[in-house]
């Protein structure tokens, strides 16, 4: 995903970085919700990185490289 990020096809990894960060999030989210309480832990880690995900990818999206 980082190549795709960095080269001059930049949408498919901007395609493929937001679905890995949505589909972190609803995991993260369903762990977190989930009604068995040892799982439930687990969850804050995965919400936590995708929100971190979505922060780079808007950053990336921001500085746009130069051709």
């Amino acid at each position: 995903m980082a190549v795709l990020l960095t080269r001059h096809r930049r949408r498919p990894g901007l395609v493929a970085g937001w679905l890995l960060t949505a589909a972190t999030f609803i995991c993260g989210a369903a762990i977190l919700l989930d009604s068995w309480s040892p799982r439930r832990p687990w969850g804050w880690p995965l919400l936590a990185y995708a929100l971190i995900m979505a922060g780079g990818l808007i950053v990336s999206r921001r500085r746009e490289p130069t051709a």
